[in-house]
C-alpha cells in the first residue's frame, strides 16, 4: 500500500486512485488491528491496553486524513504517506516487537 501510494504521489495520479488506496487502508487497519489484539489477548500480553490505545490513535489519524483526502486538501496524500512510514518504522518495528518478544518468552516457558 505504501509503495502504491508513493507511486501515486510521484506520478500525480488522480484523486480517485488515492481514495482507493485510502479505502483499502481503512479496511486493512481495522482487520489487522482486530487480529493483532486478539492474538495479544490470547498470549496474555500485559501491555495490551496501552497497545490498543496506540491502535486507536492511528485509527483516528487515518480517519482524519481520509476526511482531508475526500475534500482533496493539499498535502493530505503526502501526510498520509509520512504517517504510514512513521507507523511502520516506529510502531511495527518497536511497539509490535514487544508482544513478539512476549510470545517467544511464553513459548520457551511452556516448552516444546
Amino acid at each position: 500500500v505504501i509503495h502504491k501510494l508513493q507511486h501515486a504521489l510521484e506520478t500525480g495520479q488522480p484523486h480517485d486512485e488515492t481514495m482507493e488506496i485510502m479505502q483499502f487502508l481503512l479496511g486493512y487497519v481495522d482487520e489487522h488491528f482486530a487480529l493483532e489484539e486478539a492474538y495479544m489477548e490470547h498470549i496474555g500480553f500485559p501491555e495490551l491496553p496501552q497497545h490498543r490505545k496506540l491502535h486507536t490513535q492511528l485509527r483516528i489519524q487515518v480517519n482524519a486524513l481520509h476526511d482531508r483526502l475526500a475534500h482533496d486538501e493539499p498535502g493530505s496524500a503526502m501526510e498520509l504517506s509520512l504517517l504510514l512510514f512513521h507507523w511502520l518504522r516506529d510502531h511495527i518495528l518497536h511497539d509490535d516487537f514487544s508482544y513478539v518478544s512476549h510470545a517467544q518468552e511464553r513459548k520457551k516457558l511452556k516448552g516444546p
